[in-house]
């Protein structure tokens, strides 16, 4: 409600505040705090006083924290998929983000971000584990098997057209839709 979100508004100026007084922490850290949810548009909040140009830093952290907010659980809904997520994103946040850095972002996530679960030939799914640098249309997958009725991701990585069995697309899946949290299935296989 109106209530609540005053008081999570104001998180950008109570962060900056609290970075400012840590000397260890470079002064743009405090800098991105207060200016990541202003928009490339100045729509957001909070309103600065006077014009200005927003800090390359918060434009990057802007974007990423608009992805991490559509793709990760929330209390009132569940995480979008990556490529819905983008969608979103080019649809919803026009003027909100810088650009020239969302198309960045977008190329930089490839055709098939982290995430994103996919139809493998003969009824496999996989999920997306990690990019590819040499090949971004072939990012590294692993392998989602059923044991015992629960979902399991395989130790072994590979890229996915080896998975694929060399097609070059792959059906991009919803994972809500087939009752999959990829967010606890992925969980620790960042590192």
């Amino acid at each position: 409600d109106e209530a609540e979100f005053t008081i999570m508004s104001r998180h950008p100026v109570d962060g900056s505040i609290m970075l400012s007084r840590e000397p260890r922490l470079p002064e743009s850290a405090a800098v991105v705090a207060f200016e990541h949810h202003m928009h490339y548009d100045f729509s957001g909040y909070p309103r600065p006083r006077s014009s200005r140009k927003l800090h390359l830093f918060s434009l990057m952290a802007s974007i990423a924290d608009v992805y991490d907010a559509l793709t990760t659980t929330r209390p009132y809904r569940p995480p979008l998929p990556p490529l819905r997520a983008l969608e979103v994103m080019r649809s919803e946040c026009r003027g909100h983000l810088e650009p020239r850095l969302f198309q960045h972002f977008i190329t930089m996530l490839g055709p098939y971000p982290w995430g994103t679960l996919l139809g493998l030939p003969e009824g496999r799914l996989a999920v997306v584990t990690r990019p590819n640098a040499s090949a971004p249309e072939n990012p590294y997958a692993r392998v989602i098997e059923m044991e015992a009725g629960q979902p399991n991701i395989t130790n072994s990585e590979a890229p996915l057209r080896q998975l694929a069995q060399r097609e070059d697309r792959c059906e991009v899946l919803d994972p809500v839709t087939l009752g999959l949290d990829l967010t606890v299935l992925l969980h620790g296989l960042q590192t």
